[in-house]
């Protein structure tokens, strides 16, 4: 499935997002996402930190199934994307930059909601990160508004 200029667009720049799989017996983890890059396209590398992804590494592992939620916290602007894993490891120091200018992108724009500067960036954890990588299938619009749930896209 290739992804909508839209897409890639709203995945740019800080977001609310996280990442959602599930292991053998389909219990679901859910785990703060800390960065996320379109990396082509049909596929999105999200970060999520080691300290706190151990269960979402072992479920992507096993299954090779991801979810990935993100929200425009000014706007709303949500998307679930679902997919296929490409691959998942430590983040690499060029990555680790990625995710600390993310979280610093994000601090800001949270801090224009009123949040004191440095709150967020200074409680999540982030250091050091997991790269994870998907091919996504399906994208549904999350949107608060008529129509939320509707697929957008499919392969």
């Amino acid at each position: 499935m290739i992804l909508s200029n839209q897409i890639k667009d709203h995945l740019k720049g800080p977001k609310s997002s996280y990442a959602g799989t599930r292991d053998k017996e389909f219990r679901c983890e859910i785990v703060r996402v800390v960065g996320v890059t379109p990396t082509g396209h049909d596929s999105i590398k999200f970060f999520i930190a080691e300290a706190t992804g151990a269960k979402t590494l072992d479920n992507v592992r096993s299954n090779k199934i991801v979810t990935l939620s993100t929200t425009n916290i000014f706007t709303s602007e949500s998307y679930q994307i679902k997919g296929r894993l490409i691959n998942a490891r430590p983040a690499t120091e060029e990555e680790n930059t990625f995710v600390r200018d993310y979280m610093a992108s994000f601090d800001e724009a949270a801090s224009k909601l009123g949040f004191e500067p440095g709150m967020l960036s200074s409680k999540l954890l982030s250091h050091p990160a997991l790269a994870i990588e998907f091919v996504a299938d399906q994208i549904f619009d999350q949107t608060p508004k008529v129509g939320t749930g509707k697929l957008v896209s499919s392969v």
